[in-house]
């Protein structure tokens, strides 16, 4: 163990960021599910993109999805049957559930502010379709849940 893992494993605050890379990973994705709509305005999608990565890591620090506690099931048959995977998807949602939450706070300020237009987070289009920000969280939904049970493959 080398002195800064010691020091970060020691810190209250930055003990629930062992795990740089799934940091990492996890803020690419969010970055490249915000880029990949082309319904938003390209000048909105770095503040928007800033956000999401900012609540999921938020989220994801406080639910421990950083913190890299050992499994308490090393148990070789349930590992061989996906359960690890299975656990990966399952914590993606809800930290998708608590980011949704603090990222409502963050684009809130961004439409008072007039950092974003109110049309791209807001507003339900006359044909029933969700806003450009709605849809693209709902896809974070899907995107973050299957990079994490890929992310947890790669590791067994």
């Amino acid at each position: 163990v080398s002195q800064l893992e010691a020091f970060v494993r020691n810190t209250p605050v930055l003990n629930r960021f062992l795990d740089g890379t799934l940091v990492l990973g996890d803020a690419v994705m969010l970055v490249a599910t915000e880029a990949s709509s082309e319904r938003v305005p390209t000048e909105q999608i770095p503040a928007l993109a800033a956000v999401a990565v900012a609540s999921w890591i938020i989220a994801g620090a406080a639910l421990g999805d950083y913190a890299m506690e050992p499994d308490p099931d090393e148990n070789p048959l349930s590992n061989a049957m996906g359960w690890p995977i299975f656990q990966a998807v399952v914590n993606a949602m809800i930290t998708w559930a608590v980011s949704m939450v603090v990222s409502i706070i963050g684009f809130s300020w961004l439409v008072s502010n007039f950092v974003v237009d109110a049309e791209t987070v807001l507003e339900v289009t006359r044909d029933g379709m969700l806003s450009p920000q709605l849809e693209i969280s709902v896809a974070m939904l899907i995107t973050m849940s299957c990079w994490r049970g890929m992310a947890a493959r790669l590791r067994l």
